[in-house]
């Protein structure tokens, strides 16, 4: 189920994320670690493709964070349609294992952070990508 969070302190520059998801106990960790960074608040979680849609199609994000499998499709297929339809400006993909990087570039994707990481790496990614300007290629954080 998508939820949403309207309760964003609109007096700073708070950068807004989207978490995509299956599995909510990961949604859960995801929105306690960014909402415990300076400018990165979570704006809405889903956990599905079909959720994040919807979510998108009711407010922008600046960044969102997607899991590279989800029940309803791909998470390379929700980067795409979210940065597309000007949803979100930057995605980052959450993935197990390696992604073809040519793949990740055509679909959107700003960084590839692997699960096996830290949570402070994926974290340290969300803030380099909230303080950048749109660009084009992508980061990759795998070591």
């Amino acid at each position: 189920m998508a939820e949403n969070n309207h309760n964003h302190n609109h007096d700073t520059e708070e950068r807004k994320v989207l978490i995509v998801d299956a599995h909510s106990a990961v949604r859960q960790g995801l929105r306690h670690q960014i909402d415990g960074v300076d400018g990165l608040g979570v704006g809405a979680t889903a956990g599905t493709i079909r959720e994040a849609l919807e979510v998108g199609a009711e407010c922008t994000f600046d960044l969102a964070i997607v899991d590279e499998h989800l029940p309803d499709g791909a998470g390379l297929d929700l980067c795409r349609r979210l940065t597309e339809a000007g949803q979100v400006r930057e995605c980052v993909l959450h993935a197990g294992t390696g992604i073809d990087p040519t793949d990740a570039i055509a679909a959107g994707v700003s960084a590839v952070v692997l699960k096996q990481l830290s949570g402070s790496d994926l974290v340290d990614t969300m803030q380099r990508l909230a303080g950048s300007q749109p660009r084009n290629g992508m980061s990759s954080t795998t070591t």
